[in-house]
């Protein structure tokens, strides 16, 4: 809060910029003693400044900010908004003054000139809500214009949003059990309980640098109780959205409309006529996976797209995104997606337990003529009995490694071909160790997890305890990173006794983007992946791709790239699960790395940086020969080719 290169923008633009003049501004400062300058720029304003020394809690302090003022109607506005229009304000309070709304929402733009939001739509994935249009160039193209028309919505962004203290008090102003997302959605929603509408206009519109003063965190907790509260709204559908705008299901922002010639020849076959047009596949490949998803069976996806690319194999992508709980917010493959699949080959990136769904969801006129290839990733020796049906939907699978390929094709006769991850990290050069808030001259490991996935496969507390076992608790010479997504309160609480008194161990809690991710691992010395089991393993393949020494796991998926010439691999026990940990069963079999052997890697690496810098050439150059976009577009290439 108040960093001054955010703050100033905000205020010397709101101030300059609006022509509606009766109005107060209160600042909620929450940064307790960090940005100095910002609130001594906001105080020689002469405008009013509360100090909020407690945790970042958004709806806490906006409630607060809400007593602190007299208005009649309240605007909560982010201080990484700036204002672009003088009128901005007169058109948020003129739709404010009808007795029927209750929120008011603007129009915000990312600093590039994309669209960030447009209104607010309820969706059964991820947090319960999306943006419509969501990082889509404005344009006439999109559905029903609707991103220049003023509308109700289910909800809108908390970033920019008017409502009267009436009707605020009314629903008990925002929810401080939601600490972080969802409290903004959580009062439009119940303001509809209350028969009012909520309202967005296109007439006010401003430049938003989302979650810049402080960085973008989405804590499990936060999206379940949203869920206790509002799940049977989420399934049941937005009533001013129709997810069957689109053949796909999926944001109205996707292009809507059929190939010119599948339309007519399903418009002829429905009539009875002949077909005029070839409506043969094209060689090509059609794409079709959670492509949007942050998380890894989203980053498979669109690994699958960077190899195609790079191969120069033609490809469309249809995105899917049901059944999957996951945030859509991945927009990079955009450009590629379509409704129409008019290629000879469709390469479903759905794993067995979902690829039913997707398979009645997406008509099947799209991809009757294809040629049918599932990718499927898995971390144990024994494929799943339930997968076993999934087998007839497809030609042929693809997975991630050997080691999946031989648990796969154990139980089919179908074509089971290792096409790997490609490994491609983009780290971004000024996204350096002081911007993680990393220590400059200490040697570092990195240690990362999701708590979504499950934590006894991924074993993030044996990196923990090789590195107490290995450096004392004030040994400046070496640092470990616990980089933990999706954190919550328990697990940190875990973790927190775990560490004790070690000083050199940081644990990283907030939620990265890609390439944030790309950048942190950029950054580290060692990447330390004590799994018990993989099916591909990314996180350690990318940070050998960035030079960076590795210690892992000698077992399962990531063996493939495994090697004492570029890595350190761990020895290990095979052990048989006692009990079920998710989709892994009691009686099948992982892995239980040495402490003792990661203890020693870690002290050599310490001990031998000369070494260490070596080990990461070696590393990077083995990568980028076997794992590139390139080297795996290549083996995509090939197969195809056997196929047609």
């Amino acid at each position: 809060m108040a960093k001054l290169e955010l703050v100033t923008p905000c205020i010397e633009t709101l101030l300059s910029l609006t022509d509606y003049s009766n109005f107060d501004i209160v600042i909620l400062d929450n940064s307790r003693g960090k940005n100095p300058d910002g609130i001594s720029y906001l105080i020689d304003k002469g405008l009013k400044v509360i100090e909020c020394d407690f945790d970042f809690n958004w709806p806490r302090l906006n409630n607060l900010g809400a007593k602190e003022s007299d208005g009649e109607l309240l605007l909560f506005l982010n201080d990484d908004v700036e204002i672009t229009d003088a009128g901005w304000l007169t058109e948020l309070v003129k739709q404010a003054q009808r007795p029927c709304v209750g929120t008011v929402g603007a129009l915000l733009y990312y600093p590039e000139g994309m669209l960030q939001h447009a209104g607010v739509f309820l969706v059964d994935t991820g947090g319960g809500c999306a943006h419509l249009f969501h990082k889509m160039a404005p344009s006439s193209e999109l559905r029903g214009n609707l991103h220049n028309l003023v509308r109700e919505v289910s909800a809108n962004t908390g970033a920019c949003l008017l409502v009267s203290r009436e009707n605020f008090a009314a629903v008990g102003g925002f929810d401080e059990g939601l600490a972080v997302v969802g409290n903004d959605i959580d009062l439009c929603l119940k303001l509809r309980q209350k028969g009012l509408v909520n309202i967005w206009t296109p007439r006010c519109s401003l430049i938003h640098h989302e979650s810049i003063s402080r960085k973008a965190s989405v804590p499990k907790e936060d999206e379940a109780l949203m869920w206790n509260k509002w799940g049977e709204l989420f399934r049941s559908g937005d009533e001013y959205y129709n997810p069957n705008l689109t053949l796909t299901g999926v944001d109205c922002a996707a292009n809507l409309t059929l190939s010119p010639s599948l339309l007519e020849s399903k418009t002829a076959k429905a009539s009875g006529s002949p077909s005029l047009v070839d409506t043969s596949p094209q060689k090509g490949v059609n794409l079709i996976g959670y492509i949007r998803a942050e998380m890894g069976v989203g980053e498979g996806a669109r690994s699958d797209a960077r190899a195609l690319a790079a191969a120069g194999i033609e490809f469309g992508v249809i995105n899917f995104e049901r059944g999957n709980s996951a945030r859509m917010g991945d927009t990079s493959w955009q450009h590629k997606e379509r409704d129409d699949a008019p290629f000879s080959v469709t390469l479903w990136h759905i794993n067995a337990d979902h690829l039913a769904l997707a398979r009645a969801t997406i008509p099947t006129f799209l991809v009757e003529k294809s040629y049918h290839i599932a990718y499927w990733a898995w971390e144990l020796e024994t494929m799943p009995e339930g997968w076993r049906p999934a087998l007839d939907e497809a030609d042929e699978i693809w997975v991630p490694s050997e080691f999946v390929r031989r648990a796969i094709a154990s139980e089919t006769t179908k074509p089971v071909v290792c096409i790997p991850h490609c490994v491609a990290p983009n780290p971004v050069e000024s996204l350096d160790r002081d911007y993680f808030g990393l220590p400059k001259d200490s040697f570092i490991f990195l240690a990362m997890y999701d708590t979504r996935s499950i934590a006894e496969r991924k074993n993030p507390k044996a990196a923990l305890h090789a590195f107490i076992a290995a450096f004392g608790a004030d040994d400046n010479r070496a640092t470990l990173v616990l980089k933990v997504n999706n954190a919550t309160t328990d697990s940190l609480r875990e973790l927190d006794e775990a560490i004790g008194n070690h000083h050199n161990i940081i644990v990283l809690e907030e939620d990265h983007s890609k390439p944030e991710i790309d950048s942190l691992i950029n950054a580290v010395d060692c990447f330390v992946s004590l799994h018990r089991s993989e099916g591909f393993g990314l996180g350690p393949a990318e940070a050998m791709s960035l030079g960076k020494s590795v210690i892992l796991t000698n077992w399962s998926g990531s063996t493939d790239y495994t090697d004492a010439e570029h890595c350190l691999p761990i020895d290990y026990q095979l052990i048989t699960l006692e009990q079920d940990y998710g989709p892994y069963l009691k009686g099948q079999r992982w892995a239980e790395p040495s402490i003792e052997d990661a203890s020693a890697a870690m002290r050599k690496l310490v001990n031998e940086p000369a070494f260490a810098d070596e080990l990461g050439r070696k590393a990077h150059a083995f990568i980028d020969a076997e794992f590139s976009p390139r080297a795996v577009g290549e083996k995509m290439k090939s197969r195809l080719a056997k196929i047609s």
